[in-house]
């Protein structure tokens, strides 16, 4: 899952009374999980080919440590998740990437035969730019310049294929079992079936800001938000208040 955009705008409400970006970061990628998980499971222990269980994977590109990126504080605001009444973007930033990363942890505990991945891509040109004022014309000087410090865009995706097929993050269900070169994950269990990815396909080290959010129960409450979230707008059709 890939879907997000670049801004210069503030709060972009849409229909259901949430940020536009916040949406595409964040809700709109754990509604997509949600919905499929059903079918996800479903191939995980389907046993018919081969004999063997089929790859059941998740990544979403995001950016799990930019919360605590050049001295972030890696924090929520739990008064005010969604950001109805404190939004920026820096703030939009950090919830969308924290909130992914508890989510995403939560579901794999929930799902031990399903790996889940949040994967940090660097800087790669993929037109990021195009929704900024002259953003094409920003892209075209500034593709060139930046160029040595990106990652190529056939790499990008070689490695993202890597994240998506490798045994390295086997789920919950399997990795305690496997032996050889397997990922420790989120939670600095190895094989724990949530893995935060750099570019390079390297997990991230622990941080010590990040767990402790974690020890403010951030996984469950980040999880109730979006759950109630859904239930609003998804089930009742109405908008978040």
């Amino acid at each position: 899952m890939t879907p997000g955009y670049m801004t210069l705008k503030g709060r972009d409400e849409t229909a259901e009374g949430l940020d536009r970006k916040f949406v595409l970061h964040y809700y709109a990628r754990m509604r997509f999980i949600t919905n499929l998980l059903p079918l996800v499971n479903a191939a995980a222990q389907d046993s018919s080919v081969n004999g063997n269980a089929r790859l059941s994977r998740v990544v979403s590109v995001l950016d799990p440590m930019v919360s605590v990126r050049a001295g972030g504080s890696g924090t929520l605001d739990f008064s005010d998740l969604s950001l109805k009444h404190t939004f920026s973007l820096k703030k939009c930033g950090w919830h969308a990437s924290l909130m992914g990363n508890f989510f995403l942890e939560s579901v794999a505990q929930q799902n031990p035969h399903t790996s889940f991945i949040h994967a940090y891509p660097s800087g790669v040109a993929t037109g990021v730019l195009r929704e900024l004022p002259a953003g094409r014309v920003l892209s075209a000087v500034l593709t060139p310049l930046l160029r040595p410090f990106m990652v190529p865009l056939e790499e990008s995706g070689e490695r993202h294929l890597f994240a998506v097929t490798s045994g390295r993050y086997p789920p919950k269900a399997e990795g305690e079992d496997i032996e050889g070169d397997v990922a420790v994950g989120s939670d600095g269990t190895k094989g724990s079936g949530c893995y935060w990815v750099s570019w390079d396909g390297e997990v991230f080290p622990p941080n010590k800001k990040l767990e402790r959010t974690r020890g403010q129960s951030g996984a469950e409450k980040v999880v109730q938000h979006t759950e109630e979230v859904f239930k609003q707008v998804c089930e009742h059709g109405k908008t978040y208040p």
